[in-house]
C-alpha cells in the first residue's frame, strides 16, 4: 500500500485575516481592479499556496459580479462569496 505523500489538503478559509486583507487592497488600490489576473502578481509571494487558492476564486468572483469590498465589509463580502 503507497501513500501519496504530495498530497496537500486545501481547507476553505472562513474568514479573511486583516493582514490578508491589506495584501489584496493595496493591489485593487494600485490597478483599480479586482481582476486577479492584472494584481495577483503584487501579492503572490505573500500567500501560503491555500490562502492563493482561496483568494483567488473570491476575486475573480468580485470581478466577475461587480462586487467591491473595503476595510469595514470585507469578510462579509467573502463569506457571501462563500454562501454563493
Amino acid at each position: 500500500m503507497s501513500k501519496n505523500l504530495c498530497s496537500i489538503k486545501q481547507r476553505t478559509m472562513l474568514s479573511l485575516s486583516p493582514p490578508l486583507y491589506t495584501f489584496i487592497a493595496r493591489a485593487i488600490n494600485t490597478h483599480g481592479t479586482y481582476n486577479p489576473s492584472v494584481i495577483s502578481y503584487l501579492f503572490e509571494e505573500d500567500l501560503t499556496s491555500n490562502q492563493w487558492n482561496n483568494i483567488i476564486p473570491f476575486l475573480q468572483w468580485c470581478h466577475d459580479n461587480d462586487k467591491t469590498f473595503g476595510k469595514g465589509n470585507y469578510n462579509e463580502r467573502y463569506r457571501e462569496f462563500l454562501n454563493r
